[in-house]
């Protein structure tokens, strides 16, 4: 069997301190001049408080002959002592729990490790009740408390159940060492790595693979797995959500598991849409976010942690609105937690999912346990905001982070702080700190400057081996019909002049025109992650139905087209009966949606990051959402008239006008029209939600 840690993984595990996981005790007295032994009962008090306290939470590991600090001090029993000492889980303890148990040399001293699983019912100490960790502090709780947690756990404790249908190959290993890098089995084989968490199980042939190990490092389309186990995200402009007609509501996003990956990608995207002001300090302002990083941060890690994963027809929801940020997860609150306790900031620690925080934990994606709703209060009070509210109702457990501009802020005062110039609006250029193009007000457009500049902004990170040189030759020669001009436009000033290289103080570095055209792999450069399509295929009328089939469509812009038409086919196509005669019919005229799908991804506003193109399909409308708004000086009134033929990326328009994906300029929407016109009598819906973003409609009815 492998060890526990190796001496270098239990030099991680000291520099990292005690925790919710970990507890170093020291055998020695040093209350006198010179240090001296503990006394053996001492010793074995101290061993049964902290493993009862590890088996009552989440397990943990306990290390005696480590003085608090991290120093290995050792210790100086006898071995029949030793042995004593090992055995006090079993001898003290009702039940006793079975530990692992290990003596390691570090550094000259003996130390003793005792790895303690997770009990299936409250132990208790022999005449000194039941401790129960939290953070890196041991508290009492009684019995009966402990007991309906751990009941709570194995009825619905959905991650330690084993999916019979995979394997081991249904795991992301070079994920799985990714993800661990910062942890103290960074060095393990990562199949190891899994065993020690309790992810994968050894059977009589091969492993059983947990639910946990799925949600954290499922290979391939996670979603086969559990259909709703991602994030989404909603921009609502304004301070509540409207409908119909009035309807102020965004999609931004949604991010999809495994959740190694896509924790710190719904961190990265939500960090995009936290928006910047400026607060007075002594004479001058300071921009600063609108909430305190670790706040909405832990709201999020939080919420992925111990959401409950039994429900399957809800994600993880994250709303931005003009005055507060709200995180909402499916799973009321566990056995003996109360909103009150929360909203007091006294620590609490009950975990819904243990083997998942204490995976998360270990490589420093969760704070210490039992602390962060605490955090959150204090990082929210020393920036003069209101603290955090917490509502959990039924099954849906909600944290909402309120900025300056709310009344709750206004009543209890706070920092003096002022918006900026130009309204942020639905997204902001990370790179250049401005507002992103086609945000917030034609005013705050103009201010920034025009955005059809934006196409040729340099991507920082990237380098010119990224860019497909025998795409450009292929383009060139294709638009120009001379043999050669491939050749000739591969030099690095035809390129830059081309706008797919910008020159950036004697130095060519690709711009996201040309990644976007011509790159090898686009979204592999962090400035172009988000310039894809997400595919959502909904069994009701609105976001709240349950996902049918879900999909994305990355790659260079021709590649989203002709992605996004195959993830419709495979949604099957519907019958249409003419007597006893059957007609296969698809969901909308392949020609419209092919026309919304490149004007989409051509005329997006590229300043916008963090927000993919949507293509989404309900029950009775298919709908294809890109950000950004029409470009300036265009209406709606203007493209339903057949004019405003402006293209807010030129270079982009051109490439795909060049590869037969776009219609002639300006036919673009009469193609629509005539399409749905003939295939069921409906127009289709042109709408422009205040810069923010650009969505089309085609109604399924009629069919």
């Amino acid at each position: 069997m492998t060890t526990l840690f190796s001496t270098e993984e239990l030099r991680a595990l000291l520099r990292r301190g005690e925790g919710q996981f970990v507890e170093f005790k020291a055998a020695w007295d040093r209350s006198g001049a010179a240090p001296r032994s503990l006394k053996r009962r001492a010793v074995r008090d101290l061993i049964a408080e902290s493993v009862a306290a590890f088996a009552n939470a989440d397990g943990g590991t306990l290390l005696v002959g480590v003085e608090d600090d991290g120093a290995p001090s050792g210790h100086s029993y006898p071995r029949e002592a030793v042995e004593d000492f090992m055995t006090v889980p079993v001898r003290r303890l009702r039940p006793a729990v079975s530990c692992r148990v290990e003596r390691t040399m570090l550094d000259g001293h003996e130390i003793l490790t005792f790895d303690v699983p997770i009990a299936p019912e409250a132990v208790m100490i022999e005449g000194n009740g039941f401790p129960y960790r939290v953070g890196s502090r041991t508290e009492r709780e009684p019995q009966e408390v402990i007991n309906r947690r751990k009941q709570a756990y194995r009825q619905v404790g959905y991650e330690p159940r084993v999916e019979p249908d995979a394997t081991l190959e249904d795991l992301d290993l070079e994920l799985v060492k990714r993800h661990l890098h910062r942890a103290p089995l960074s060095g393990r084989d990562p199949v190891e790595a899994l065993e020690h968490y309790q992810l994968i199980v050894r059977a009589a042939r091969g492993w059983r693979v947990t639910n946990a190990a799925l949600l954290l490092f499922a290979a391939g389309p996670a979603f086969r797995w559990h259909p709703r186990a991602g994030v989404r995200m909603f921009k609502v402009f304004g301070r509540e959500r409207l409908h119909g007609p009035r309807r102020n509501v965004q999609q931004l996003c949604v991010v999809q598991p495994p959740l190694a990956s896509g924790l710190p990608e719904a961190i990265k995207i939500a960090g995009t849409h936290v928006r910047r002001t400026e607060k007075l300090t002594g004479m001058q302002f300071d921009r600063v976010p609108e909430y305190p990083a670790f706040a909405w941060e832990e709201a999020i890690v939080n919420a992925v942690a111990h959401r409950d994963y039994e429900v399957r027809g809800r994600e993880i929801e994250v709303w931005f609105y003009d005055d507060r940020m709200e995180v909402s997860s499916p799973g009321g609150l566990l056995p003996e937690v109360t909103e009150e306790r929360l909203m007091s900031g006294l620590p609490t620690h009950v975990s819904r999912n243990p083997l998942l925080v204490r995976v998360l934990a270990d490589a420093d994606f969760m704070r210490e346990e039992g602390e962060g709703i605490v955090r959150i209060h204090e990082e929210m009070e020393r920036r003069g905001l209101p603290p955090p509210e917490i509502e959990a109702e039924g099954w849906l457990f909600s944290i909402r982070l309120y900025n300056h501009k709310s009344e709750r802020a206004a009543e209890g005062g706070g920092d003096l702080i002022r918006e900026p110039r130009a309204s942020i609006g639905a997204g902001r250029d990370v790179e250049t700190g401005m507002p992103a193009a086609g945000a917030g007000s034609a005013r705050a457009v103009s201010e920034v400057g025009d955005s059809r500049q934006v196409e040729t902004r340099p991507v920082r990170g990237a380098v010119q081996s990224d860019i497909d040189l025998s795409l450009v030759q292929d383009h060139m020669e294709r638009t120009s019909g001379v043999s050669d001009a491939g050749r000739r436009a591969s030099t690095k000033e035809a390129l830059v002049r081309m706008g797919i290289l910008a020159d950036v103080e004697g130095e060519a570095l690709p711009t996201v025109f040309g990644l976007m055209a011509f790159g090898r792999q686009p979204q592999s450069r962090s400035r172009c992650s988000s310039f894809k399509v997400t595919c959502s295929a909904y069994a009701g009328a609105d976001q709240a139905a349950d996902v049918i089939l879900a999909g994305e469509a990355s790659g260079r812009l021709g590649d989203h087209v002709e992605r996004c038409l195959g993830w419709i086919r495979s949604l099957g196509w519907g019958e249409r009966y003419d007597g006893l005669y059957r007609t296969d019919r698809p969901i909308v005229p392949p020609a419209a949606l092919r026309e919304a799908l490149v004007n989409a991804v051509a005329h997006r506003d590229y300043g916008i990051l963090g927000s993919p193109v949507l293509l989404e399909v309900f029950s009775d409308r298919l709908v294809v959402t890109s950000p950004g708004g029409l470009p300036p000086g265009v209406t709606v009134d203007a493209v339903l008239a057949g004019g405003s033929p402006q293209a807010r990326n030129p270079r982009m328009a051109g490439v795909l006008a060049a590869g037969s994906f776009m219609a002639g300029r300006g036919r673009g929407w009469r193609l629509m029209r005539e399409a749905m016109a003939e295939f069921n009598g409906t127009e289709p819906e042109l709408a422009s939600e205040d810069g923010a973003s650009t969505r089309v409609t085609f109604r399924r009815g009629h069919d």
